[in-house]
């Protein structure tokens, strides 16, 4: 679960007890909606003027699915407008919480296309081995975002 669900998970059991109570003068400022504004660091974009490690690709691709990181830094990873990635980005780092990508090895296809081929872990024990395209946008590499869209059931 992540941490916002649980903060707001225990919000909604804190109401409904504090509904049963007698009631009481309300405390001052309890923060009981404040909203979290702590995020999971991104790493930094990647040039697209060099070939990437494998461990900046997994890197990448684990931020984009990790859902502590910030939405405004996640639309960035993948391909195309920013404005137009957002539910992409958000249905994208649903329920991929862990999994984990290993890339071991990247080849440069051309005409601003690599692919970087490696291990999906997930928690469970559950392996599976493959290659994903990522592709020079801005100068930087992003996730294609037709491939977000597939795995993330569309966007």
């Amino acid at each position: 679960m992540t941490t916002g669900r649980k903060l707001l998970l225990c919000s909604a059991i804190g109401l409904a007890l504090a509904g049963c109570a007698e009631p009481e003068s309300p405390a001052p400022d309890s923060g009981a909606f404040v909203e979290a504004t702590t995020f999971v660091p991104a790493p930094p974009p990647l040039s697209a003027q060099s070939l990437p490690t494998p461990q900046q690709l997994s890197a990448l691709f684990d931020a984009a699915r990790n859902y502590g990181v910030d939405v405004a830094d996640r639309v960035k990873m993948i391909e195309g407008n920013d404005d137009d990635n957002y539910q992409a980005a958000q249905k994208f780092a649903t329920g991929s919480s862990g999994q984990t990508v290993e890339f071991t090895s990247v080849t440069d296809l051309g005409d601003g296309l690599i692919s970087a081929t490696g291990v999906n872990r997930s928690d469970n024990g559950f392996e599976f081995e493959g290659s994903i395209n990522f592709v020079a946008d801005d100068g930087v590499w992003k996730i294609q975002r037709a491939l977000v869209c597939a795995l993330a059931g569309g966007c």
